[in-house]
């Protein structure tokens, strides 16, 4: 009989990832199912915590083109820079 076999194993299973943070969660896991992970929270959580410089250093082109000089002039330098480059002015 394997271990998945056992009659409270998913319950075990549960309470002990449960105890795990999410950052530990995804430790070995493939690009591919970190992705799928991901894709199962809705967009609020999947940027929470992060900072509008990283936010802005990954829209699309698009968009960065469509922020104003002046807001971008109040970025942080390296955030600056990288949003120019992609901005391609």
């Amino acid at each position: 009989m394997t271990a998945q076999e056992l009659e409270e194993y998913q319950e075990i299973a549960q309470r002990f990832l449960d105890l795990m943070s999410p950052e530990k969660r995804l430790i070995g896991l493939a690009p591919e199912q970190v992705e799928r992970a991901l894709g199962i929270l809705p967009p609020e959580q999947r940027v929470a915590g992060l900072a509008p410089e990283q936010l802005l250093v990954v829209m699309p082109k698009e968009v960065l083109r469509g922020l104003s000089d002046e807001f971008i002039e109040q970025l942080p330098e390296p955030t600056r820079s990288t949003v120019r480059a992609r901005r391609g002015r």
